[in-house]
């Protein structure tokens, strides 16, 4: 993590990597910004406590000031400190709102969109209200194998739907595991286990 004035100007230039980056305040420990792949700037505070660091994001940017962000920074580091703060919460997201907030800041083509939106809706219908942490690696396989073997509310089996509804899942995971709400991509799994995804007529 780099160690840089956060200014507004400096926020305003801000290029997004393929990975989140995060950059360090260098007038405010503990205080900094993590910048995802899809150009979200998130704002965060940091600090060890009790042999642990402890986390908390305080906004994104520009909805968030910078000014409002420090202000909160400060009171959230010296709750910290002061034995005031006992723990941090994942916020809990269900996928069907992970899915819009995904559409709405990947920069995506309208027609992607529209097929993103047709592929979930229908082969990922019964997880839209699903919190995002709860879904995993056992799911997903059964998932796969039963859009791939069996076919799913009523449809045909197939192969290509199967190969790219775990696509978009991922995609989705990815983006969840950039903003901290999951440790891990559950659809990885398909990968590690070396299933054949290759996309198929």
């Amino acid at each position: 993590m780099s160690v840089v004035m956060i200014t507004n100007r400096l926020l305003e230039k801000l290029e997004p990597n393929a990975k989140p980056y995060f950059l360090r305040d260098g007038s405010l420990k503990g205080f900094g910004i993590k910048v995802n792949p899809t150009g979200a700037i998130k704002f965060v505070a940091e600090i060890w406590h009790e042999g642990k660091s402890t986390r908390k994001t305080l906004g994104e940017y520009p909805v968030t000031t910078l000014h409002d962000a420090k202000v909160e920074a400060l009171s959230y580091i010296s709750q910290v400190k002061s034995g005031r703060f006992e723990s941090v919460t994942k916020k809990e997201v269900h996928l069907g709102a992970l899915f819009d907030e995904y559409v709405k800041h990947g920069r995506l083509k309208a027609r992607t969109v529209k097929d993103y939106k047709e592929a979930v809706s229908f082969y990922l219908h019964d997880w839209l209200k699903k919190p995002v942490d709860s879904i995993n690696k056992q799911m997903v396989e059964q998932r796969f194998y039963k859009i791939r073997d069996k076919g799913i509310s009523g449809g045909k089996p197939t192969y290509s739907q199967a190969t790219k509804t775990m696509r978009i899942l991922s995609a989705l995971m990815n983006f969840a595991l950039a903003d901290e709400l999951i440790e891990s991509n559950p659809v990885q799994v398909l990968k590690l286990k070396r299933v054949d995804r290759s996309t198929r007529k």
